[in-house]
């Protein structure tokens, strides 16, 4: 917004639900810093003294030699491994022979086949999956051991085998495997249906260059120009450009010239002009059509043509033919509109969306924003109720129930149903582990007490021992014992795919963190608060951040762990594909300035081999984030994820949220950004969570 106009327009409009109290509660409490006099003001009575909760998060290096295999064994292993990584397959196999124990020489056998570039063929996995079958043997990574037997698979097999093959095996996995399904129906069945699954997976399924050059030549028969023309308009709408540049002389002219019409505009080519006048020219019938608007809008809001774009996608009312698509520019529009002081023309593009529940994520997405916009800018918390009731139809995770279920409440507030309000704001409450979760048991004046200890799942001792038992298990802990603790990923998956109960999630992440995966654990735990069963402690590992004498303003460490567990889950080894490293996720240019800016020594390989040089690190410019910020929790935070040079600027559009005239929570869900939206507010939902782990006092919000 040029001005926080609408900000102080709902604020005034708020004093009615008696916010303002509770705002800057939040805005003291959660997300800031407090100097001591603020915060023992507004401190409760302080809980029994306890031991901080840390904990061993690296035991794995502390190990001693494998009790599972020989010593012998594991050397050889390790040996196996880096001819693996390094496409050396003959003489991973001649080392693979020399191993004693079964069970590790299979797992090694395994890693082969699955490795990127393993030259495995349709035989060799044929026989490792039926000898794994009739041991009752379940190995990871199933599907990909499946695509490439299929694309192994002898052309000169029979038809009656190709087709045994699948029937067995549950059907194809992949493209290739589709086709030799298809193709051995046909050459046992011409007049079937099996024409008709060639033309499906011509429309449906992408090829690599040489796989659609033979498919298209050796059924091209069977393939119609209707075929052609929905292959490309699906190619086209997936921005798949090559592929759709070589389909494009399979179709006439003139959805030819639509399509490069289209293509041009989706790469901001020279000439789009003269793109579009000769689809008006060669099929005026085409000029509306919603692929093309679509990227003409598109085209025009990122040249900055924020009206011109809106113009566009208000005025077509055909078909959009794919609503996720036109949702993506709606939603960014929409918050440009949100800028420049506009709710109105931004709540027409919202709620205009054309998505419907089945597609749930985009659906709720949408309903959401059109209810923010209709409650915190055009006072219309009628309309805005609607909306959020929408999302909470169609969503089923603890975040997004708890945000549905909050913003209900704020609207209930608005309308003046307070005991409805208060339901809404119970069962947001009820997710206290959820950054909305956790607001609305602050306006229920409600301490935040995530269930860490409380409801501690025990399993049996026969659940125990079924996982014990698990030949997954015994690979994991094998790879864990002879230090290859990083290929431990499928395996945990694996392991958690067993059994969705509780208990049993439990027994695997507990597992995974004990050798050294404290990552790994957090996966498991996520998905299983998802479906309904909380891990407790497990999904919220600590350490002691180390001290440094450069750290003369150090964070509280609740925080520090908050970003480690956003950032990293806690794998010291981790590296984004942008670059980041470690802990902290720290990337090296910001290393190396604050390594340079501190006096300390720059080495880039350590941000991912020593924990605690990537903590110094790491803590020295989060600490500078908050300083740099006055204390400000969510400006540091998205400081720390997206710049602070942005920061600034939406400071400057959207008000100082430092302030009374702003809304805290209304500036968060401001940031143009998705991926510093979530950053911001996961991170501070883990803040909570972490100082009751740690037993730091919270303070508790009280209305005035």
């Amino acid at each position: 917004m040029a001005n926080p106009a609408h900000f102080q327009a709902a604020q005034k409009a708020g004093k009615q639900w008696k916010t303002t109290a509770i705002l800057l509660g939040l805005l003291m409490v959660l997300m800031f810093g407090l100097s001591a006099p603020t915060w023992a003001k507004m401190t409760p009575a302080p809980l029994p003294p306890r031991k901080p909760d840390f904990q061993l998060l690296y035991p794995d290096r502390f190990l001693p030699p494998s009790t599972l295999v020989s010593r012998a064994d594991s050397k050889n292993a390790g040996k196996v491994f880096k001819a693996i990584d390094r496409n050396r397959f003959k003489d991973a196999a001649k080392l693979t022979a020399k191993i004693k124990d079964t069970d590790l020489r299979r797992l090694l056998e395994w890693q082969s086949l699955v490795a990127r570039r393993s030259p495995a063929k349709f035989k060799t996995i044929k026989a490792f999956l039926d000898k794994t079958k009739d041991l009752g043997e379940d190995w990871p990574k199933r599907t990909t051991l499946l695509r490439r037997a299929e694309e192994t698979m002898p052309l000169n097999l029979a038809p009656q085998d190709v087709l045994a093959w699948f029937e067995l095996m549950g059907g194809p996995m992949s493209n290739q495997g589709r086709v030799r399904e298809a193709e051995a129906h046909l050459g046992l069945e011409p007049k079937g249906k099996a024409a008709n699954v060639l033309r499906k997976i011509w429309i449906e399924r992408n090829f690599t260059k040489s796989q659609e050059k033979r498919f298209y030549r050796r059924h091209k028969r069977h393939i119609t120009k209707a075929d052609n023309i929905a292959r490309l308009e699906r190619l086209v709408w997936s921005e798949k450009f090559w592929p759709a540049r070589r389909q494009i002389w399979k179709v006439d002219e003139a959805n030819r010239k639509l399509a490069v019409a289209r293509l041009w505009l989706m790469r901001r080519e020279g000439n789009v002009d003269k793109a579009i006048k000769d689809v008006q020219k060669t099929a005026p019938q085409l000029i509306n059509h919603a692929g093309l608007i679509f990227e003409r809008a598109r085209w025009r809001r990122r040249k900055n043509r924020t009206d011109d774009a809106a113009q566009l996608i208000l005025d077509f009312h055909g078909d959009l033919i794919r609503p996720d698509k036109w949702w993506t520019e709606r939603a960014i529009l929409a918050r440009t509109y949100l800028q420049k002081d506009n709710p109105q023309k931004a709540y027409i593009l919202t709620s205009r969306h054309g998505l419907t529940p089945d597609m749930a994520a985009k659906y709720s997405d949408a309903e959401w924003l059109s209810g923010w916009i209709k409650l915190r800018f055009l006072n219309d918390p009628k309309t805005a109720l609607k909306h959020f009731t929408n999302v909470l139809d169609v969503v089923n995770f603890p975040i997004s129930k708890a945000r549905g279920a909050y913003w209900s409440g704020r609207a209930s507030l608005a309308l003046g149903q307070n005991n409805q309000a208060r339901t809404w704001m119970e069962k947001a409450a009820a997710y206290p582990t959820t950054y909305y979760g956790q607001l609305a048991s602050a306006r229920l004046n409600r301490r935040i007490a995530p269930p860490l200890y409380a409801k501690e799942l025990r399993p049996s001792k026969a659940l125990s021992a079924a996982f014990k038992a698990n030949q997954n298990r015994r690979a994991a802990q094998i790879l864990a014992e002879i230090g290859e603790k990083q290929r431990l990923r499928p395996f945990i998956i694996h392991l958690a795919d067993v059994d969705a109960s509780g208990p049993w999630q439990k027994l695997t992440a507990d597992f995974a963190a004990r050798y050294g995966r404290p990552d790994l654990a957090i996966s498991v735990a996520k998905a299983s608060e998802r479906q309904g069963s909380p891990l407790g402690s497990v999904s919220y590992p600590a350490l002691r951040p180390p001290r440094h004498k450069v750290l003369k303003d150090p964070v509280e460490t609740p925080l520090v762990l908050s970003v480690i567990r956003q950032e990293s889950a806690f794998y010291y080894s981790a590296k984004s594909h942008a670059g980041a490293r470690g802990l902290m996720q720290v990337m090296p240019a910001t290393a190396k300035r604050v390594a340079k800016d501190n006096r300390l020594p720059y080495d880039r390989e350590r941000l991912s081999r020593d924990p605690n040089y990537n903590l110094i690190i790491g803590q020295i410019y989060l600490s500078s984030m908050v300083k740099r910020f006055k204390g400000s929790y969510p400006m540091a935070l998205a400081a720390y994820n997206a710049g602070p040079h942005r920061v600034k600027r939406w400071m400057k559009t959207f008000g100082d949220p430092r302030t009374k005239e702003v809304d805290l929570i209304d500036w968060i869900e401001m940031i143009p950004y998705t991926e510093t939206r979530n950053y911001v507010q996961r991170v501070l939902e883990n803040l909570n969570v972490y100082r009751e782990k740690l037993r730091i006092q919270q303070t508790q919000l009280t209305k005035k």
